[in-house]
C-alpha cells in the first residue's frame, strides 16, 4: 500500500511561514450602467521564496520582466480563468506588495500548491481605489 507524503507540517510551521493575503475575483454586477467588479479577501499563511531561472522561462513574455516570486499556500490559488466563468487570476498580497498568480501547480494531494506570482502595478491592473464604486 503507497502512503501519501503530507508537506503541509512544513508549510504552516512557525519556522517558515508568513501572513499573505488573497485577493479573489468573485464577479461583479451590473449597477446603473457600470459594472462593478466584486472580490474576496483570503486571510492566510504560507512560505514565500525567490524563483529560479527555469522557472521564469516559462512563464508568458510579458510577466518576465517583474519580480517574481513562488508561494507554497494550503489554499488553492488561481491563474485567470476564462469560459463561462470568466475571472481574473488572484492577487497575493506580500510584505505590502500587490503580485499575480501566473503558474500554479496543484501539489493537493502531497498536502499544498505551488504557484508562481508576479509583481503588478496595481494602477495598470485596476486596483485602484474608487470610492465612487458601489458595493
Amino acid at each position: 500500500m503507497k502512503t501519501q507524503l503530507d508537506l503541509s507540517d512544513i508549510i504552516t510551521s512557525s519556522e517558515f511561514r508568513q501572513q499573505i493575503e488573497i485577493i479573489r475575483d468573485s464577479g461583479g454586477r451590473w449597477y446603473q450602467g457600470k459594472y462593478i467588479k466584486s472580490s474576496e479577501t483570503i486571510y492566510t499563511t504560507g512560505v514565500v521564496s525567490g524563483t529560479n531561472e527555469r522557472e521564469i522561462e516559462t512563464l508568458p513574455e510579458g510577466d518576465r520582466g517583474s519580480e517574481t516570486k513562488e508561494i507554497h499556500t494550503i489554499i488553492p490559488v488561481y491563474t485567470a480563468r476564462g469560459g463561462s466563468v470568466g475571472r481574473e487570476a488572484d492577487i497575493v498580497v506580500w510584505n505590502g506588495e500587490k503580485y499575480k498568480v501566473v503558474k500554479v501547480q496543484n501539489s493537493g494531494d502531497y498536502g499544498y500548491w505551488r504557484a508562481v506570482i508576479s509583481k503588478i502595478d496595481t494602477e495598470d491592473f485596476g486596483l485602484e481605489e474608487d470610492e465612487n464604486d458601489i458595493i
